[in-house]
């Protein structure tokens, strides 16, 4: 399926990299605010009328951190949650090759007590490295009925896999704003 529009609000920069580890190495929740505390105005307006996903984490991380930070950091936005995926392993991307982030479809499932038909479902996440992570999420929300897929995501790299990724059915990456 695919490929899918993608709104990426920075590069993924030095301090982008620090303020995320801050956020989620270190569990400070206070930091979720700023990531899109200037652009949220006007992403509540491109984005009225869709219902948010966030990016499955696994959820013994979650507990053990005491918040999802994708949820944290996309809850200014204001627009309604539902939490239609999760990861089944406990696996860093970062931690994986290119070849094994290809295949991350295979450690994420749609769970059963929750529905996207005819929804317009904005994918959220909070860094998109290759795409493959955010393909196989839209994909499985496409499959279960969703109306509208699109991405947003607060940063993204510029490494050469994304542009192997794009060839590989991701679609455009869109970068504006400062960093925080």
């Amino acid at each position: 399926m695919g490929p899918y529009y993608a709104r990426c609000l920075y590069s993924y920069t030095e301090r982008i990299r620090s303020l995320l580890y801050q956020l989620k190495g270190c569990k400070d929740i206070e930091l979720a605010g700023i990531f899109l505390a200037k652009q949220a105005p006007i992403l509540k307006l491109i984005y009225n009328g869709y219902e948010m996903v966030p990016a499955p984490s696994f959820r013994r991380r979650d507990l053990d951190r005491g918040f999802n930070h994708v949820h944290e950091m996309f809850k200014c936005l204001k627009l309604p949650f539902i939490n239609a995926l999760e990861k089944t392993d406990d696996i860093k991307q970062a931690d994986s090759s290119f070849e094994e982030r290809l295949n991350v479809s295979k450690h994420i499932r749609f769970r059963d007590d929750a529905s996207v038909l005819n929804r317009k479902i904005l994918f959220v996440d909070d860094l998109i490295t290759t795409g493959s992570t955010a393909k196989a999420c839209c994909d499985l929300l496409m499959d279960r009925g969703a109306k509208t897929v699109r991405i947003l995501a607060m940063g993204h790299t510029r490494k050469k896999e994304t542009e192997k990724a794009k060839r590989k059915g991701f679609g455009a990456l869109a970068t504006f704003f400062k960093s925080p």
